[in-house]
């Protein structure tokens, strides 16, 4: 908008005209793969995610615990803390780090 000197409006209708616009056949053409969630880079140590989250974050020790203990939290190889997405079959279906 600021480059062209364009209305919100205008702006829109110059970017959906354009070949970078979706459309329905090039939306089509790409299919999602199903997650995999890589459960190899998980660690059976908890320490230092249960650490980061109750101390630096002040979130209950009580609530960390509960998401460990239902699979929803764990922590991987690098130390991150990962929560897990699971659908009512408790199928992992995705994940934030």
């Amino acid at each position: 908008m600021s480059y062209y000197d364009l209305t919100f409006p205008d702006a829109v209708k110059r970017v959906n005209e354009h070949e970078y616009a979706p459309t329905k056949a090039r939306a089509a053409a790409v299919e999602k793969e199903p997650f995999k969630y890589p459960k190899y880079f998980e660690v059976t140590n908890t320490e230092n995610i249960k650490d980061y989250l109750v101390n630096e974050r002040k979130i209950d020790s009580r609530v960390v615990d509960w998401c460990m203990k239902k699979d929803l939290l764990v922590q991987e190889k690098k130390d991150n803390a990962v929560f897990k997405w699971k659908n009512a079959q408790g199928e992992v279906i995705g994940a934030d780090r």
